[in-house]
């Protein structure tokens, strides 16, 4: 068993919690064939500022790994400078 980390924004999070899925971006795909059923995802949140307030980095859950699956319907909010990425290569997730 693998325990990897997975960094993404606070928005991406939510779809995390609401869908037990996480992706990751076309450039991920040797990622993607790394992780195996049963790994451990601790889902990450780098530091983000919301009008004054500065939210700090965090670790926000733990899940293992169910399946992986790739999947090109529009789930998450690819950052800016990702343009109008997907994150295809999906992890459907259970939490721990």
């Amino acid at each position: 068993m693998t325990i990897w980390i997975a960094s993404g924004n606070r928005q991406n999070w939510e779809v995390v919690k609401r869908d037990n899925i996480w992706g990751v971006p076309k450039r991920g795909k040797g990622l993607h064939s790394r992780v195996k059923a049963g790994d451990t995802i601790l889902m990450y949140a780098r530091s983000e500022t919301h009008t004054k307030e500065v939210l700090p980095s965090v670790i926000l859950g733990e899940f293992k790994v169910i399946e992986l699956f790739e999947d090109n319907k529009p789930l998450f909010t690819a950052p800016p400078q990702m343009g109008d990425e997907i994150f295809p290569y999906r992890f459907r997730l259970k939490p721990v």
